[in-house]
């Protein structure tokens, strides 16, 4: 992916846009989410952090994780100054900007 095509991504899905896609590997840390609407095979982290119950309760791996081939639905919550690296969030709140 370069510079251009990244830009291009970022204007057609700002901060905020809701975004679904397809869970393709899971870690102890979060998710890596296949983005529907993202053309190129490109991956994206939902952080356990930002996983819709975490402000319920504290979320076990594996069992609280979405499995690994479903849909799911999430938010973009930013774009890094590096090519290609986005985060996703179920929050209402950003849990990367929370005070």
């Amino acid at each position: 992916m370069n510079k251009v095509q990244w830009q291009e991504i970022q204007n057609q899905l700002p901060v905020g846009s809701s975004v679904s896609g397809i869970v393709k590997q899971r870690e102890v840390y979060g998710v890596f989410v296949k983005i529907d609407a993202i053309a190129e095979e490109h991956e994206a982290l939902l952080q356990v952090i930002a996983f819709r119950t975490a402000k319920q309760r504290p979320s076990k791996f594996p069992e609280d994780y979405p499995d690994v081939g479903s849909q799911i639905e999430t938010k973009i919550a930013y774009y890094s100054t590096e090519i290609g690296k986005l985060r996703l969030t179920q929050l209402e709140e950003d849990p990367h900007n929370a005070k």
